[in-house]
């Protein structure tokens, strides 16, 4: 991270009529010098033991805050949940989100479905960083359909249901509408 071998790869998540609504955005690492960039597959563990999180998560937002100011496309990066739980955390990407504005408005943060069962930390991190403009969705969701439910409820704007666990939501009237909306 401190020798700034990251970049961010890009992936369009698109509407039902097929228009860009951002571009997902996973960081990738090179690990050794002149080597491949690697997903987080690679890096991740690495960095989850260091207790790098919050750093690659405020990284991850810096290249993409950036890349939104040379070209204007939105784009989602993705903020772990124990990045969420460490301290000074929320506040120091509010500090990156101020600095610039006017990409910020074209941010989302994706974080995963555990981050919901912890409401305060989200929260916080919602009422911070709203004002910026960015949108915060829930990534994979679908385990639990009770938190979903409530997902709106703890900040979350937006949610990307893995479609294995769609199976059968129209037989739930709560989750057809929830889903409907």
């Amino acid at each position: 991270l401190a020798m700034g071998r990251v970049q961010l790869a890009e992936h369009p998540v698109v509407d039902a009529g097929g228009d860009l609504l951002h571009l997902e955005c996973p960081l990738r690492v090179q690990l050794t010098p002149g080597g491949p960039y690697d997903s987080a597959a690679r890096w991740l563990p690495m960095a989850s033991r260091s207790q790098m999180m919050q750093r690659v998560d405020l990284v991850a937002a810096e290249l993409a805050l950036a890349a939104i100011a040379r070209d204007g496309r939105a784009r989602s990066v993705h903020v772990a949940a124990d990045s969420l739980a460490e301290p000074g955390f929320t506040q120091a990407m509010a500090r990156l989100l101020g600095g610039a504005p006017d990409a910020a408005r074209r941010l989302a943060f994706e974080v995963s479905e555990s981050a919901i069962a912890h409401p305060e930390r989200l929260g916080l991190a919602a009422t911070a960083w709203r004002p910026y403009g960015v949108r915060i969705g829930l990534e994979n969701a679908g385990r639990s359909m009770h938190l979903l439910l409530e997902a709106r409820a703890r900040g979350v704007d937006y949610l990307k249901v893995d479609g294995r666990f769609l199976r059968g939501i129209a037989r739930d009237p709560q989750l057809a509408e929830y889903a409907r909306q």
